[in-house]
């Protein structure tokens, strides 16, 4: 692994360490964005239901159920709700009387489908599918207008439903360790999108449509099968984040070095040449560059 900062002169191991350190944690979606853990105004199902309370915000992880528990329907008006950790393979219909949810954790659940009752919460904001064995996305997934934050990382999902580009106020969107070997043209329509991750995918070649995604702060595309960088990528004026590691490129677009706001790229995995290391180096002066 070749790291070059203000072309290649970095003096001490322990700043490289630090630096390297911070900038995976950054690329690979573990820093922090406006995600404060929540309080929780009930972290067991019966106190919240003795309380006389019908809302509120309910953490109920690893409680052992293994379905989802009807009771919640006397909590009607709850706003947040995690069941992370629990045995729910799927969802009942009455989950859509659950119209006040703003964030809804069902990460680790074995959930087999996304039901098109839970795309009709019209309040969602944020939403964790994550390490579930969700095959497919419903097309009604485009109903969920208010999402802001989106997790399925670690699905079973081989392909994206058109539908995903009307998410219109999406910020961050997850899909890292699926099977998906395309995207849909219509990713470029999320105009708000800062922080995109599709590491440990199968993915060949990306839509030109990229280089909409103007906003676009952090893109994650490593581990995948790219052979080129054939869309745009020169407008993505907003981008410091870029991961490209673990895929087949020889090179980079010619005008890389249009992006100036550029923090790191990470490129260690990849046929880059030594004469193509040299003209990023020189392309990028002020860009973390690992090869």
């Amino acid at each position: 692994m070749e790291i070059v900062l203000d072309r290649g002169r970095m003096a001490r191991s322990g700043v490289i360490m630090l630096v390297c350190s911070a900038l995976m944690a950054c690329v690979s979606g573990c820093a922090d964005w406006e995600k404060p853990e929540p309080a929780w105004d009930f972290t067991d199902l019966r106190g919240a239901l003795d309380s006389g309370a019908t809302g509120g915000r309910l953490k109920l992880a690893a409680a052992g159920f293994e379905e989802f528990p009807e009771e919640l329907r006397k909590l009607p008006e709850i706003t947040r709700l995690t069941l992370r950790r629990n045995k729910i393979d799927s969802l009942p219909p009455y989950i859509s009387e659950f119209s006040r949810l703003e964030w809804l954790d069902l990460g680790e659940t074995e959930l087999k489908a996304v039901s098109a009752e839970l795309c009709g919460l019209g309040s969602l904001r944020m939403l964790y599918l994550n390490y579930n064995a969700i095959p497919e996305l419903p097309a009604e997934i485009g109903s969920l207008t208010s999402l802001v934050y989106l997790n399925l990382d670690g699905n079973r999902l081989t392909a994206l439903p058109a539908e995903l580009g009307n998410l219109s106020k999406l910020r961050w969107l997850r899909l890292n360790g699926n099977k998906i070997t395309a995207l849909p043209a219509e990713l470029g329509k999320l105009s708000e999108l800062q922080r995109l991750y599709l590491r440990g995918n199968v993915l060949t070649n990306l839509p030109l449509e990229l280089a909409d995604l103007g906003r676009l702060t952090d893109l994650d595309l490593s581990r995948n099968k790219l052979t080129k960088i054939a869309f745009s990528i020169e407008k993505l004026q907003n981008l410091r984040r870029l991961d490209l590691s673990h895929n087949q490129l020889t090179v980079m677009p010619a005008n890389v070095g249009d992006l100036t706001e550029l923090q790191s790229l990470w490129l260690i995995g990849n046929r880059i040449a030594e004469e193509e290391k040299e003209r990023l180096k020189q392309s990028l002066p002020r860009c973390y560059i690992v090869f």
